[in-house]
């Protein structure tokens, strides 16, 4: 103190100011000398920790030692300011800034040392799983990992605001207000956030994979927050807001596992019950025999009689999950039952139907007086052999039918 009255300009200063000056120089000279030793305290107390880890490669060690590093450096600058209160008679109101702002670095210090820890956590599933019991898609922890910290930051701000006695009720008060206007006036976009949020948990879809959807179909190419991008068959670019997604239903092929065929193979009426037999028998054994087939899931049976085939019930399953591989195999199936068809002197069905025309008006045809004159021989004809019914002559005898034309009618 002595030291410091004989110093030139101050001696002539009152006694009041030169005990303040005393006190704010003695105040920073004890801030300083915890500023710089605030590094060597935190490697003396986290000494074990650093051998403990040391034999580690593992990154998370690092991070955490990392992380308490930072609480407790905080933590000494605020005792240092703890101190320097106790040490230095400040007046009550320089005494309470100084408490004040050795609490608000304690506040500080726990938040990040939260806001370090909570975000080493939620960037790893496994580690999440483990410690909360929660299962989470890796893709959806980076907007997870955003909010919490967002949702920290926010709270200490509001708790640092508290400690200074800042009146925040207005503030709080107009950002509700704010917030409800803004999920009102943007409801839709606050429905698609929350549908990419649900997309991403429940692993609906990926990029790259193929879907289904009430508002189209084609390629994940992008998943937005707001929208995905879907690329058809076609080229054409289908913008579908996220939303819409999540309420409809979405069928993912990209997720099949295995394929399913299943049709009927119509044979005609004119097959023998032997040849029916020998054709079911032989696709059985054909499909069972494929190494691409799952055996135990063939279904080879004559079901029913169709209208104009006999219907053959073909269905299994093919473990083949690629679309083109499935195609391919389709086709190899489709060959050999055309080859077993072909080698028992089976013919397919196709649909028909046979169509009788009564009560024929002449003038319905171009060549109606072809028709005439070969309906006046038919009528002496009929009427020899006592037949006096008129018009009643299928339709593929006349020109526009399934028979001859007029020319061909003309030369007989």
């Amino acid at each position: 103190m002595d030291f410091f009255n004989n110093l030139p300009l101050v001696n002539n200063l009152p006694l009041e100011l030169r005990v303040a000056i005393v006190r704010v120089v003695s105040a920073i000279a004890i801030f300083i000398i915890f500023w710089l030793l605030r590094h060597l305290v935190s490697r003396i107390l986290l000494r074990p920790m650093h051998n403990h880890f040391a034999i580690s490669q593992n990154k998370t060690d690092d991070q955490i030692v990392g992380a308490i590093e930072h609480f407790s450096n905080y933590t000494v600058i605020a005792l240092a300011l703890y101190v320097g209160v106790a040490i230095l008679a400040f007046s009550d109101g320089l005494a309470a800034f100084f408490v004040t702002l050795a609490t608000t670095f304690i506040v500080f210090a726990i938040f990040r040392l939260l806001f370090d820890l909570g975000a080493l956590v939620i960037s790893d599933s496994d580690r999440l799983e483990k410690l909360t019991k929660i299962k989470l898609e890796a893709r959806v922890l980076p907007f997870i990992e955003t909010v919490f910290r967002i949702l920290v930051l926010t709270i200490a701000l509001l708790t640092i605001a508290q400690i200074w006695s800042l009146n925040l009720t207005g503030i709080v008060a107009g950002l509700g207000l704010v917030g409800l206007a803004v999920s009102l006036a943007a409801k839709e976009v606050l429905d698609d956030v929350v549908g990419f949020m649900l997309i991403l948990a429940n692993d609906v879809f990926r990029q790259d994979e193929y879907i289904i959807s009430a508002k189209g179909q084609g390629t994940i190419e992008h998943i937005g927050l707001l929208s995905t991008r879907i690329r058809a068959l076609d080229q054409s670019l289908i913008i579908v807001p996220n939303q819409a997604l999540t309420s409809d239903a979405v069928i993912n092929w990209s997720r099949v596992e295995k394929r399913w065929f299943n049709f009927n193979l119509n044979v005609t009426y004119q097959a023998s019950i032997e040849q029916v037999e020998q054709v079911v028998d032989r696709i059985r054994e054909m499909l069972k025999g494929r190494e691409k087939v799952d055996g135990d899931s063939v279904v080879v049976m004559f079901t029913e009689y169709g209208g104009s085939a006999l219907n053959i019930l073909v269905r299994c399953y093919v473990n083949i999950a690629d679309w083109t591989e499935a195609a391919a195999e389709r086709q190899a199936v489709n060959l050999e039952i055309k080859r077993i068809c072909g080698e028992l002197n089976v013919n397919l069905a196709y649909d028909t139907r046979s169509i009788f025309i009564e009560n024929i008006q002449p003038e319905w045809f171009a060549g109606a007086h072809l028709y005439q004159n070969g309906n006046q021989n038919g009528d002496q004809n009929g009427a020899a052999n006592g037949n006096s019914e008129r018009g009643q002559i299928p339709a593929e005898t006349y020109p526009g039918g399934a028979g001859e034309d007029d020319q061909t009618k003309a030369k007989k």
